[in-house]
């Protein structure tokens, strides 16, 4: 079988030898860009409503684009890979990060965010709760860096499911006679 430049380009081959290392590397860059953004967000306390939706924005744009250049380098080193699969590694390594990270903000950083938010929770529905909902709210309320790390990474773990299985779908898949469709689509033209 004769093989293309792209597979033998060592440089690309040497960075994606170990789909799990390269993975906890690229998540490890993932994560960076939300922890950063998340630190200027809490370190500049008075951001305009426009200027957070802006950081959000930045955010999430710049993590799909992350994922899609990842993905593509990836895919790029090893063609016959499952660019789902290391979608979702990168999306697992990151957001592991970005949980201990949430755990770290809500328990020593800003551990007064979320009493406050269930204290006024708990004082407009007060009335509308019985005794062992509140219980449990306080008992919630009590460790907030836990639950928001369980809830964080969840919540990254199904973004990163949606947003590999978008980018999967996305790029050219190999063909069982030797090339991909994007080559055959450019050999007919």
């Amino acid at each position: 079988m004769y093989q293309t430049e792209d597979r033998n380009d060592s440089q690309h081959t040497e960075a994606y030898a170990s789909p799990w290392a390269s993975a906890a590397r690229d998540g490890l860059f993932l994560a960076l860009l939300s922890i950063a953004i998340t630190c200027l967000s809490i370190f500049v306390k008075n951001l305009p409503g426009f200027l957070g939706i802006l950081a959000w924005a930045i955010k999430t744009g710049g993590s799909i684009y992350l994922l899609v250049r990842f993905v593509k380098l990836y895919k790029a080193a090893d063609p016959d890979a499952s660019a789902f699969g290391y979608g979702i590694r990168v999306c697992l390594f990151s957001s592991l990060i970005i949980a201990a990270f949430t755990f770290v903000q809500m328990q020593y950083i800003q551990p007064d965010a979320v009493s406050s938010a269930f204290e006024t929770a708990i004082g407009q529905m007060g009335s509308q709760l019985d005794s062992d909902s509140i219980d449990q709210l306080n008992r919630i309320a009590d460790n907030p860096g836990r639950i928001m790390a369980i809830v964080t990474f969840i919540w990254d773990m199904m973004l990163g499911l949606l947003t590999s299985a978008i980018i999967s779908s996305a790029l050219p898949r190999p063909n069982p006679f030797g090339t991909t469709d994007s080559e055959q689509k450019d050999e007919l033209l």
